[in-house]
């Protein structure tokens, strides 16, 4: 990399240096994702930024990082390092300096340097809304593919900011780099985001980044587009809190009522992880999942559901849908029996489909006002087709289960299901998950969550075991 990388990465971080002002925001946005056995997947994204305005000056800068990779191969690695700084010189006029660093191996874009001024126009700006153009000539370095170049560039960006009100902003920019001397090899840089303010420092994100590159890499496609749903935190707060602050800035700890973990009546939540990118990178990650409880002093209903899919370059590497039922008549506070089905689909596994309809008793050893643990066993009735055989066996089922409140804002579900037949309970299968909640505001919570499945006689070619990690949004309604 020429050495004038180190001028830019100066420039980037030039505005550190002003990040004392008070006016300053810093956001971030972070998420992941795991599975292994039959199908394998790492997913990861991590974007950062910070933007400061007054009436005579603005700046911006961030970094964004997109990674995933499907059975060993990689299909998105990418890193955008971005800075800019405007300066007003009169109430429609600024000049402009602006930078950037892009790679991204799997376009075989060793990297790519834009740095250069520009000569730009406020359409209009004010508290709530911006919109301005900015046009003016850079300088590119670049390596492709392990050749490298470097040459004069034109560019033109475009920005729009809008505060539709206090909880939803949107943001908005788009950016051509021609050639100067071959204008019609040119790169597009289209970035979105929509926020949803959900309570202090949190934020509900809704992301899309779409580059074009007319002069690609021999091989590689032209377009790449990322989409991405996540949360993203402000690390100092938001400008309306600090004004509103007195002494010290609000914290999430303080305006979040606390919730108790053991509620009678109806608790209903709905989650959702998902991600996408084409082009160069085709991957989709999807994953729903929800569930409902209903609680009294007689009796005790279980829904739960979940569909996971995920594939890249046009290959599905996971198609898994799931879905059990209980419902307990209780004998007493800790006491309980009941009947249950559960179903089961999962390709990767070459499992079509799995029923197992069944009866259970069991007991609370744990019941107080943060939640509960309970033990049980049953018998069921399994039909399942696996591998393109179908069978039916008399099965015995345990399972332990928990739902606990840690402190005020956190708290977990856990469960470990184990059925196995009763004519060989050596040959036996485990269903097992772990929620970790964090409460956002009184619906919407952050969920980290473990899921682990285990055939210890699995279809020929497939794994015994299945694991996934993920990180997403859950509604509580």
């Amino acid at each position: 990399m020429p050495t004038n990388t180190l001028l830019l990465s100066l420039f980037i971080c030039m505005p550190w240096a002003l990040a004392q002002e008070p006016d300053w925001e810093y956001s971030a946005a972070v998420g992941a994702g795991f599975t292994s056995g039959n199908s394998d997947s790492t997913t990861f994204n991590a974007q950062f930024l910070a933007t400061y305005r007054d009436p005579d000056e603005e700046a911006a800068y961030g970094i964004d990082y997109f990674y995933a990779e499907f059975s060993g191969f990689t299909s998105t690695n990418s890193l955008n390092i971005f800075g800019n700084y405007n300066r007003n010189i009169s109430e429609k006029f600024f000049l402009g300096l602006s930078s950037n660093l892009y790679t991204n191996s799997v376009a075989d874009v060793d990297y790519r340097i834009d740095v250069g001024p520009a000569l730009g126009y406020y359409f209009f700006r004010d508290d709530k809304k911006l919109l301005s153009l900015d046009l003016g000539l850079g300088y590119a370095f670049e390596s492709k593919n392990g050749e490298t170049d470097n040459f004069l560039t034109f560019r033109a960006a475009q920005h729009f900011d809008y505060k539709l009100n206090e909880q939803l902003s949107f943001r908005q920019q788009t950016v051509v780099t021609p050639k100067a001397e071959s204008p019609a090899d040119y790169i597009l840089t289209f970035d979105a985001a929509l926020d949803l303010r959900l309570r202090n420092q949190w934020n509900l994100r809704l992301g899309v980044n779409h580059r074009l590159d007319l002069d690609p890499t021999p091989g590689r496609a032209k377009e790449d587009t990322l989409l991405t749903l996540g949360l993203s935190y402000s690390l100092n707060g938001f400008l309306k809190e600090k004004e509103d602050r007195a002494d010290e800035r609000k914290t999430l700890k303080k305006s979040v009522e606390k919730k108790e973990g053991t509620r009678m009546g109806w608790i209903r939540n709905a989650a959702l992880t998902t991600g996408t990118s084409s082009g160069n990178s085709d991957n989709l990650n999807f994953k729903f999942d929800y569930d409902s409880a209903f609680r009294s002093k007689e009796r005790e209903f279980f829904l739960k559901g979940g569909f996971q899919y995920a594939e890249s370059n046009g290959n599905s590497n996971q198609n898994r849908l799931n879905a059990s039922t209980r419902y307990n008549w209780k004998f007493s506070p800790a006491t309980y029996a009941g009947i249950g089905l559960g179903f089961l689909h999962d390709d990767s596994a070459t499992l079509s489909y799995r029923f197992t309809p069944g009866a259970h008793a069991g007991k609370y050893v744990i019941l107080n006002s943060q939640g509960g643990l309970s033990l049980e066993g049953g018998l069921a009735y399994t039909y399942e087709k696996r591998g393109g055989e179908t069978d039916g066996y008399l099965a015995l089922q345990a399972a332990q289960r928990l739902y606990w409140q840690i402190g005020a804002y956190t708290y977990v579900t856990q469960e470990i299901a184990w059925d196995a037949p009763a004519d060989d309970p050596s040959t036996f299968n485990i269903n097992s998950y772990l929620y970790l909640d964090t409460i956002l505001s009184d619906h919407l919570h952050w969920r980290v969550g473990m899921e682990y499945y285990y055939n210890s006689t699995p279809a020929p070619g497939a794994e015994k075991g299945d694991l996934s990690l993920n990180t997403g949004i859950a509604l509580k309604f």
